[in-house]
C-alpha cells in the first residue's frame, strides 16, 4: 500500500505539471504580438497619401516576438522531455491504479492481468482494460459454498448463544455464591473481632491475675519467713520447755524427798514440829 500511494502521488504531480505546461502554451498563443496587423494599415493608407518613410519597428515588439518564440520552443522541448522521461512511469502508475480498482480482489482474471502487465503505453492499457475478461467461476458451486458457510456460521452463532447463556447462568450462580461467601466472610470477620476482643479481655485478666499472683507470692514469702521465725521460736520454746520439764522433774523429786523427810520428821517429833516445818516449807517454796 505505501508503494501504491507513492505512485498515485507521483502520477498526480506529473498530471499537474502537464496541465500547467498546456496552460502556459495557451497563454503564449493568446499573447502573440500584433505587428503584422499594425504593418498592414499603413499600406492601405499609402494610396491616399504621398509616399513617406515607413516607421521603424519598436524594440518592445521585437522583444515580444523573440520572447514568444523562445517560450514556445522551451515549452515544446520541456513537454517532449517530460513525455520521454515520465511516459513509462505514467503508464506504470495508471496500470497500478487500474489493477487496484478491480474488486473483489479474490475474483482474479489471469488473462486480463497478463494483458495489463504486458502493455507499453496508455492506449494499450485502455484497450486491455476495456477488453472483456473471462469469468471461470462456477456460480452454483460458489452458491453452495456460501450456503454451507452460512449454515456453519448460523450453527456457530447458535452454539455461541447457547454457550453465552450457559456462561451467563454460571456467572449468576457464581455471583450468588460470591454474595453468600461475602456474607459468610463478614460473619467470620465479626467472630474474629469478637474473639480478638475476648482474647484482649483474657490477656487483661491474665495480666491482672499475674499481678495478684505476684502479690500472693510476696505474701507467701512473708508468711514463709514468719513461719520460719515461728519454727525457730517454737524450737527454742520446745528446748525451753524441755529444760523446764527437766527442772520440774528435779524439783518434783526434791519436793517428794522433802515431803518424805517431813513425814518422817512429823512422825518422829509430833504436830507442833510438823506445823513449824510445814510453814518453813511453804515460805521456802514462795
Amino acid at each position: 500500500m505505501p508503494t501504491i500511494l507513492r505512485t498515485r502521488q507521483d502520477t498526480w504531480w506529473n498530471l499537474q505539471l502537464l496541465l500547467h505546461q498546456q496552460r502556459l502554451r495557451l497563454l503564449l498563443r493568446q499573447s502573440r504580438p500584433r505587428s503584422k496587423l499594425r504593418a498592414s494599415t499603413p499600406c492601405n493608407q499609402s494610396s491616399l497619401s504621398p509616399p513617406a518613410r515607413l516607421p521603424a519597428p519598436r524594440l518592445s515588439d521585437i522583444e515580444g516576438t523573440v520572447l514568444h518564440g523562445l517560450l514556445m520552443d522551451a515549452a515544446d522541448e520541456s513537454t517532449e522531455r517530460l513525455c520521454a522521461g515520465f511516459g513509462s512511469r505514467l503508464t506504470k502508475a495508471i496500470r497500478c491504479l487500474v489493477q487496484v480498482m478491480f474488486d473483489p480482489p479474490r475474483c482474479q482474471d489471469q488473462a486480463r492481468d497478463r494483458r495489463i502487465a504486458e502493455t507499453q503505453s496508455i492506449a494499450e492499457l485502455v484497450a486491455a482494460v476495456q477488453e472483456p475478461g473471462e469469468d471461470p467461476r462456477d456460480l452454483a458451486e460458489e452458491l453452495g459454498q456460501l450456503h454451507a458457510r452460512f449454515a456453519a456460521e448460523q450453527a456457530a452463532r447458535i452454539a455461541a448463544e447457547r454457550s453465552a447463556f450457559n456462561t451467563k447462568a454460571e456467572l449468576k450462580k457464581k455471583d450468588r455464591w460470591l454474595i453468600s461467601m461475602a456474607a459468610e466472610n463478614a460473619e467470620l470477620q465479626k467472630r474474629i473481632q469478637a474473639s480478638e476482643d475476648q482474647r484482649n479481655t483474657s490477656d487483661n485478666q491474665v495480666a491482672a491475675q499475674q499481678g495478684d499472683v505476684e502479690a500472693h507470692d510476696e505474701i507467701l514469702a512473708r508468711t514463709t519467713a514468719r513461719l520460719k521465725q515461728a519454727d525457730e521460736l517454737l524450737e527454742s520454746q520446745a528446748k525451753k520447755i524441755k529444760r523446764d520439764w527437766q527442772f520440774y522433774k528435779k524439783s518434783l523429786a526434791l519436793f517428794a524427798d522433802r515431803v518424805a523427810r517431813l513425814h518422817r520428821y512429823l512422825a518422829a517429833n509430833g504436830t507442833e514440829a510438823a506445823d513449824r516445818a510445814q510453814r518453813h516449807l511453804i515460805e521456802s517454796m514462795k
